[in-house]
């Protein structure tokens, strides 16, 4: 980052001709706003993490204050504060009495914190190099930023030392990032030069609003922030791609330039990251893939893999391996058509509301897609026949294939393609049954994560602003869940408040409820010492608002062997599927009436009468949404797809509607191969390689026996190959340590007569002689145990 500014002469560029003018007037609004916060003064108290209580003034005192008070050093180590659970500038003034917490790197909140205020640094040098019109610039999830906009000319990698030659610009100045709010009429006129800010304001800030700028040196943008005390907390940087974008995403819209970065407080964080980087690139699967023929893509079908016989063998062998576990786990596995009448997907929502994701065809007049999941399949299989209260859960499980019709811009490899496979099962439940198939499925996951060694983390994410159902059926749901989540991490309903000795608190998955929990466990094990027992998970986090509108859900993120996180796994509860099928179940007789002394009541009876009238009770709303919805537009209603297919959406006062559950592991299969490709750097554990063993005779006279080698292992269903070409002994070795075969066995004429072959592994370890019946034992232990040791 600091040695690019010696490369390129900056002051040779004029500066961009608005930035006097917005310049002049964010001033003179900041000294106005400024003035007013004087006048508002008064003494607050701040209370710390720790129940520690400090002094300050408001509109004065800031966190950064705060920190400097509590340690000299304290204000260099943090990045952002929190006052009262939000997120707070550590420079801006605390306006009241508060909670404060101040956030250091550890914390992911503070990372992006840093790589946003890190964005606006690269968006002053696209504004300085480019003359660029910017238009939006976010912290990414993975880590990093970008910022895009309308540029002078195209940006090439050319251009990256100039650019971090201006980030080094200001910099070195040690800007402060200066907050202000304004109305948005003064946002307009201080943006009146950019359509593309202007267009955003327009539709994101109510008339009569007001919205918060950020200005860092001759930058100022419209931005909720925080942000860094100042600019030089942004201590190494590098530019790291650019590619062509529209504005808002849009096909429609303005053609854009968008710049890539990365930043951190350190220079050895910065050398990290780039060594992690190269290894990535030497672990990218579709270089893997070629390099060991698993799979491949042609023009013909764009987006959709030709899996060839040894990626074959990966595919089969991860079906295979989640099959025995359904077995195991009480799945039913099922296969349902790949193509169905668009009547189905207007009941199921999905052709209001995902049509042009789906590839679609006209037959007789009628139109057909085909389909893009399986939930809507597994439905109308649950409705085929009436449903005792006895049978549930019924879990059904299948690896059909689906497709989507994904922009060709967006195919990526495995990770984004048109035509793939799940391990998709749905389980039709009660609701007093949730919480045991939640905690089935979490131990599922953790058994199949723990086989490929993934670290994994759990999210539950709650009830959405447009969230179909009472708001009793989702305090229900979201309580079944937390209470699967407590039990599977091995948290108590109440734990010892380690800040308050005597008192304990709730765990919610909040941010403060977290790092509270985390300090119980951390003065447990000093309390406890060599018998301390760690929790069986790390505790799970709460992704407040982002359930799916139709049911909440836990979102499962895995952490490959370079620390990256991929989303594959959820479990997803929806109560919205049931209902626009019509599936239904049929209560003990008892339940319809009034119970007997002698009826046979099962032990969940009163709960799923209650639940079945919460469930009746939104019956209406969902018909009047979606019929009032899809009318408005003109078009053919999901209740009159529903008629025309028999769909009956009634209950009788004996029937109530099941829950469905989503249910996937790996995700599609294509994903979750090139997530491992990455994994093991093609370097597959023995019971998942498409190369297991090879055999080598020394010379001609051992080639027979090295095939009666061969084929008793192939004949034991391994992939087991012979290398009887001329090479010399050492290069075949070394070609089969290259090709990634798990074992190498040479049989030379000692070999021969021994009945034993000559041990090997990929790692060029020796193992000595063993005896054809002594490797096959071994073979079938360490593919029956998933061993990931050789």
């Amino acid at each position: 980052g600091g040695a690019a500014a010696d490369c390129c002469k900056i002051e040779d560029i004029a500066p961009p001709a608005f930035w006097p003018e917005r310049l002049a007037m964010f001033d003179r609004l900041y000294d106005e706003q400024q003035a007013k916060y004087a006048a508002q003064k008064a003494p607050i108290k701040v209370t710390l993490p720790d129940g520690k209580v400090m002094e300050g003034e408001s509109w004065v005192t800031s966190p950064l204050d705060i920190a400097k008070k509590i340690s000299n050093s304290l204000g260099d180590k943090v990045y952002v504060a929190k006052v009262d659970e939000n997120l707070w500038d550590l420079s801006r003034p605390l306006e009241g009495d508060c909670n404060l917490e101040l956030l250091d790197w550890e914390e992911p909140e503070a990372q992006k914190v840093f790589w946003h205020s890190a964005s606006h640094i690269l968006g002053h040098a696209l504004e300085r190099v480019f003359d660029c019109k910017l238009s939006v610039g976010p912290a990414l999830a993975e880590g990093g930023f970008f910022y895009e906009g309308a540029t002078s000319r195209p940006v090439t990698e050319n251009d990256y030392k100039t650019i971090e030659t201006a980030m080094a610009e200001l910099v070195k100045a040690k800007a402060p990032y200066r907050r202000l709010v304004v109305s948005k009429d003064d946002a307009l006129k201080l943006f009146g030069y950019s359509e593309f800010k202007t267009k955003i304001l327009s539709g994101k800030v109510p008339e009569g609003a007001t919205c918060t700028l950020y200005k860092v040196g001759n930058m100022i943008d419209p931005c909720r922030g925080p942000h860094l005390p100042d600019s030089g907390r942004v201590k190494a940087y590098a530019v790291t791609k650019n590619s062509s974008s529209y504005f808002e995403g849009d096909a429609n819209q303005a053609v854009l330039q968008r710049v890539y970065g990365i930043a951190f407080p350190q220079e050895k964080l910065l050398k990290q990251w780039k060594e992690i980087q190269e290894e990535a690139a030497k672990r990218d699967h579709r270089t893997i893939g070629r390099q060991q023929e698993l799979f491949n893509f042609h023009e013909v079908s764009p987006g959709s893999a030709f899996w060839m016989p040894h990626g074959a063998r990966i595919y089969n062998c991860l079906i295979e391996f989640v099959r025995k576990q359904y077995r195991r786990r009480g799945f039913t596995e099922v296969i349902s058509p790949n193509i169905y009448n668009a009547k189905l997907w207007m009941v199921s929502g999905h052709w209001e509301h995902y049509k042009d994701a789906m590839f679609r065809t006209t037959c007789e007049h009628e139109e057909f897609g085909l389909k893009p999941m399986n939930c809507p399949g597994h439905c109308i299989l649950f409705s085929l026949r009436p449903r005792s209260y006895k049978e549930l859960p019924i879990r059904m499980a299948e690896f059909g294939v689906l497709h989507r019709n994904e922009l060709s811009g967006a195919l990526t490899g495995l990770t984004r393609v048109r035509r793939f496979q799940q391990d998709d099962a749905h389980i039709f439940a009660r609701m007093d049954q949730i919480e045991e198939e939640m905690l089935g499925a979490l131990d599922f996951l953790n058994h199949v994560y723990g086989v490929f060694g993934f670290i994994f983390h759990l999210k539950l994410s709650t009830r959405p602003e447009n969230a179909l159902g009472t708001k009793d059926m989702w305090d229900t749901a979201e309580a079944r869940l937390t209470s699967a989540l407590n039990s599977y991490c091995g948290i108590p309903s109440e734990v010892a408040d380690p800040t308050a000795e005597g008192k304990t608190f709730v765990f919610d998955g909040t941010p403060a409820t977290l790092k509270k929990y985390k300090l119980a466990e951390k003065k447990r094990e000093k309390a406890e010492g060599e018998a301390f027992v760690p929790p069986q998970h790390a505790p799970w986090e709460l992704n407040a608002g982002d359930g799916a509108f139709y049911g909440p859900k836990i979102d499962i993120c895995v952490e490959d062997a370079l620390k990256r996180k991929h989303q594959c796994a959820t479990i997803q509860l929806d109560f919205n599927m049931p209902e626009r099928f019509g599936l239904k179940y049929t209560l003990p007789q008892a339940e319809a009436t009034v119970a007997s002394p002698s009826s046979p009541v099962t032990p969940s009876a009163a709960t799923v009468i209650e639940e079945t009238k919460v469930q009746q009770a939104e019956v209406d709303q969902i018909k009047k949404e979606h019929k009032d919805h899809v009318h408005a537009h003109g078009q053919h209603s999901p209740m009159d797809a529903a008629r025309e297919l028999g769909i009956d959406r009634s209950l009788d006062p004996n029937q109530a509607r099941p829950v469905m559950i989503h249910r996937a592991i790996f995700g599609s299969l294509e994903r979750c191969i090139a997530i491992l490709c990455e994994h093991y750097g093609g370097k597959w554990p023995f019971w998942l390689s498409p190369r297991q063993i090879v055999v080598i005779p020394v010379s001609k006279p051992q080639e027979e026996f090295a095939r009666e080698v061969r084929n008793k292992f192939h004949g034991e269903d391994f992939h087991c190959d012979i290398d009887d070409s001329n090479g010399t002994l050492e290069k075949k070795i070394r070609n089969s340590q290259l090709a990634q075969y798990n074992f190498i066995l040479v049989c030379g004429e000692k070999e021969v007569t021994m009945k034993a072959v000559d041990v090997r592994t990929r790692d060029n370890n020796r193992h000595g002689q063993k005896t054809v019946d002594e490797m096959l034992a071994w073979f079938q232990e360490l593919r029956s145990s998933n061993s990931q040791q050789y």
